[in-house]
């Protein structure tokens, strides 16, 4: 079994999706089951959203619990542009692994997402120039990969340019601009080394180890399909427009009420005419959005808090109508939705788009969820 542990679900979901394309029999799981008949086994930690106190434990117990088993091997599973408890986790994870090395290349070139020269560029911009910048809990307020990933007394952190050797032990950090660029790295790994990335790097190491991608399938034709409700809960430029022009073409969109950003007061009376709202939005499509519907929120206290509304209304809605397909935009909402919830184990069956990705729920079997990072555009004509 191939083993990978992910900081929060939706690159959690990417990479089980990759693992389907390439023929794995794979599950995501929120809460570690070991008992499973899968060759892919894929944790969400939801670790990005905790302190980095509970980051370090939750990530020692699980990479612990995991070693016992004996897997072929591990991966972890970072966020593309390096927000999140990563040096912490690495350090947690060399630990329990009782590892020496981590070659970690976070980098996706698919995506324009690479490493030059020791800094992070975005198609062409470095990193903090761009909209994660802007992000509530981890802006990125440098583009080189050192000053991202942080420093520690405990291990030693070095960026490497291609064609570098590995360091006879810490933290490596690869140059990566290209597929050609993982795939020299992939074949640079050993029996001590934690392999570690994003989506593009796993792919890269699967190919080295002879798995190949399977042919597309057909999509799923989404208009016969009943309800279907998109949560969306990134504020981002991208996702704002495209919930504009899926409002142009005739989907219903409930914005959040602006008494939830100000009041503390009859919270459980306006979501549940928010919650009305969408009901009886859906007489008239099958196809509804629920958005936070205003810019970035900056102010990570007041994110959270949103996403608590945003997971209640989520609840209130599907405890009174049924809703064949879920959508959910954004790592931190979806994990604050699966939460609440109570969803733990999923089966991935399809990638609409490149880290879109549609699942089954275990124990719900007329209703699948799909999801992606705020920061991916969704599927063209995923609004019909």
């Amino acid at each position: 079994m191939i083993t990978v542990i992910a900081d929060d679900f939706t690159g959690a979901a990417e990479l089980g999706a990759i693992g389907f394309r390439y023929g794995l029999r794979g599950e995501i799981q929120r809460e570690l089951e070991l008992e499973t008949g899968s060759e892919l086994l894929v944790i969400d930690t939801d670790t990005r959203s905790r302190s980095e106190r509970e980051a370090r434990e939750r990530v020692k117990d699980v990479a612990g619990s995991i070693l016992e088993e004996k897997p072929e091997w591990i991966y972890k599973k970072v966020d593309s542009v390096m927000r999140g408890h990563i040096l912490t986790e690495l350090t947690a994870m060399m630990r329990a692994l009782e590892k020496g090395k981590v070659l970690l290349i976070p980098a996706n070139p698919s995506l324009g997402r690479t490493i030059s020269g020791g800094t992070y560029f975005v198609k062409g911009r470095p990193l903090s120039e761009t909209d994660f910048s802007k992000d509530p809990e981890y802006p990125a307020t440098s583009s080189d990969v050192i000053e991202l990933l942080g420093s520690s007394e405990e291990v030693e952190v070095r960026f490497l340019n291609r064609g570098r050797v590995l360091l006879p032990h810490g933290i490596a950090i690869g140059e990566a601009e290209s597929k050609e660029d993982l795939l020299e790295w992939a074949a640079k790994l050993d029996e001590d080394t934690i392999p570690a990335g994003g989506s593009d790097f796993f792919r890269a190491i699967l190919e080295l180890k002879g798995f190949t991608p399977r042919p597309s399938e057909r999509r799923m034709d989404r208009s016969k399909r009943g309800r279907s409700l998109f949560i969306c809960g990134s504020g981002s430029d991208y996702s704002q427009r495209a919930i504009r022009r899926a409002e142009r073409i005739g989907v219903p969109v409930c914005k959040m009420p602006i008494k939830l950003f100000k009041s503390e007061r009859m919270i459980d009376e306006i979501l549940r005419k928010w919650a009305e709202e969408i009901i009886s939005a859906f007489e008239r499509s099958h196809q509804v959005i629920a958005t936070i519907g205003y810019p970035v929120v900056r102010d990570p206290i007041l994110a959270r808090r949103l996403q608590h509304f945003i997971s209640a209304l989520a609840e209130e809605v599907m405890d009174r109508i049924s809703v064949e397909e879920l959508y959910i935009e954004g790592g931190a909402t979806a994990s604050s939705v699966l939460r609440r919830l109570n969803w733990n184990r999923f089966y991935p069956c399809d990638e609409l788009a490149p880290g879109v990705v549609r699942m089954r729920v275990v124990g719900k079997e007329d209703l699948y969820l799909t999801v992606k990072p705020g920061s991916y555009p969704w599927p063209k004509g995923i609004w019909k």
